[in-house]
């Protein structure tokens, strides 16, 4: 296969992916905004929050990052297979047990909130379901089948917000537990249906052993991204309280979530990606600076709509929601930068490093909780929990720089060449969401119905940033249609 044939299938795989993962965005920002209108309010909200924070940390632990090193060692042996899922399954027991007995109980009697406990051990049904289709679905990752791969994320999604919906009324904070399980098993059902795949009883461990060794230090990367980035919430539920932390984490679903789940566009199709490039210098830098624009641009996009609008966007769910809406703009911040780191770790793993991305994730994780605390400490009195918001703005700059440090030495590339990549749409995605607050400024003196000036809002900042686009980066439809179009044959 050509580089240019690659970058075709590597575009159209990014097409499916974004297709899919922008509808499950509305999904989930409209289908968590009615429960949280309807059924839960700041304070229930911040409860379920001390359980919800924990689970992503738990969803990665199980897997001991062996579907990651499927994706990037080739070629794999029914044997080997068959013994990463019991790798896998044996290290969910373990984790189950440690939550059943340890985690579970320790935040239920730390929070007095025994609800935070039994939601966290119901949740361990779905670490033991999703052994069924981590396997499998690392295998489609492989292939680039990402058509199907897109087709199964979008319909776990709507089995997610179905059951949370549903059950709302009846179950309160239940219902995220409820999502979580609908979700897994609409995954499971789906892969197998595309990628049918069940382990047999055999174990090689010689075979799997270079796995074992990528699969550990990839797995513990992701495990401590999630712990320091889910260490904010625990102290802003320290220093200012349930309600403060339910605002936040509303702040953070609006901000950060739907730029996490955007960047996972890019970074799902990034990994395989690179892992096809790697003896390819020249292609593999190329690659890195296309795709770190292309996660910048979608993330960009979203936010340039979300936070000039983020107010009237809160509002409309309840009046007591609109606190939230400083903390969205501070956020949104540290969302586009999260958005440029996002396409490192695939880089470093994809060319077999991955201590690097190790090196990095230990020097945040030690250092963003220490940002955390000292932001609410000194800075609480005057700004409140949203402290802890600008404590992303301060800190997180210093470890993105070790990040990219690493990234550039890998694939040879200047700094300046990267920065210049961008910086320009920085600028852009800046005047767009001044754009939105001029809009807004407006907006309010014109319009009574939060609705409306949202939707002025939001077109304004869109329209801008797109113009931009267009005029300054020569980026139209036009350009994205040939990079979809296959190359003429030989």
């Amino acid at each position: 296969m050509s580089e240019r044939e690659e970058q075709v299938r590597v575009n159209r795989s990014l097409a499916w992916v974004g297709s899919a993962t922008a509808a499950m965005s509305v999904l989930d920002v409209a289908g968590k905004g009615i429960v949280l209108a309807f059924w839960v309010d700041p304070e229930q909200y911040g409860v379920a929050t001390l359980a919800l924070a924990a689970i992503p940390i738990l969803d990665l632990a199980t897997e001991l990052g062996l579907p990651g090193a499927l994706i990037q060692q080739g070629e794999h042996t029914p044997a080997r297979l068959s013994t990463v899922f019991w790798l896998n399954l044996a290290l969910s027991l373990a984790i189950v047990a440690g939550v059943f007995f340890v985690l579970a109980p320790g935040l239920a009697a730390r929070y007095e909130a025994p609800i935070v406990g039994w939601m966290l051990q119901a949740h361990c049904a779905k670490l033991l379901l999703q052994n069924l289709y981590m396997v499998p679905g690392a295998l489609m990752i492989r292939e680039l089948r990402f058509r199907e791969f897109s087709l199964v994320r979008f319909l776990a999604s709507a089995a997610d917000n179905a059951a949370t919906l549903s059950s709302a009324p009846f179950l309160g904070l239940w219902c995220f537990i409820l999502g979580g399980l609908a979700r897994a098993v609409t995954m499971t059902a789906a892969i197998q249906t595309f990628q049918p795949w069940l382990p047999r009883l055999l174990f090689d461990w010689q075979a799997t052993r270079g796995a074992v060794m990528f699969g550990l230090k990839t797995s513990l990367s992701r495990a401590l991204f999630f712990v320091y980035t889910g260490l904010d919430f625990y102290v802003v539920g320290d220093v200012f309280g349930r309600t403060a932390l339910g605002l936040y984490k509303a702040a953070a679903d609006l901000a950060l979530d739907p730029a996490r789940i955007i960047s996972t566009v890019v970074v799902s199709v990034a990994f395989p990606a690179f892992s096809r490039a790697r003896e390819r210098p020249a292609a593999l830098a190329e690659q890195f600076v296309r795709l770190s624009r292309l996660s910048f641009i979608i993330v960009a996009g979203f936010l340039v709509v979300v936070v000039p609008a983020a107010p009237d966007l809160l509002h409309l769910l309840d009046a007591r929601w609109a606190a939230a809406a400083p903390a969205v703009a501070v956020l949104g911040i540290a969302a586009l930068l999260r958005s440029l780191a996002a396409v490192v770790p695939p880089l470093l793993d994809g060319i077999g490093r991955p201590s690097l991305t190790l090196a990095y994730m230990a020097v945040a994780a030690v250092t963003m909780p220490a940002w955390f605390v000292v932001a609410a400490l000194v800075l609480g009195d005057w700004l409140g929990y949203t402290a802890v918001a600008w404590a992303w703005v301060l800190g997180y700059p210093l470890a993105f720089a070790v990040l990219l440090r690493f990234a550039l030495r890998s694939v040879g590339l200047a700094a300046t060449r990267y920065v210049g990549a961008v910086l320009r749409l920085a600028l852009w995605a800046g005047a767009a969401i001044a754009a939105g607050f001029g809009a807004r400024a407006l907006a309010l003196a014109a319009l009574g119905s939060p609705l409306a000036r949202a939707v002025v809002t939001g077109l304004v900042a869109a329209a801008v940033f797109l113009g931009l686009l267009v005029v300054c980066e020569g980026i139209t439809p036009r350009s994205v249609r040939d990079s979809l179009r296959a190359p003429p044959a030989a």
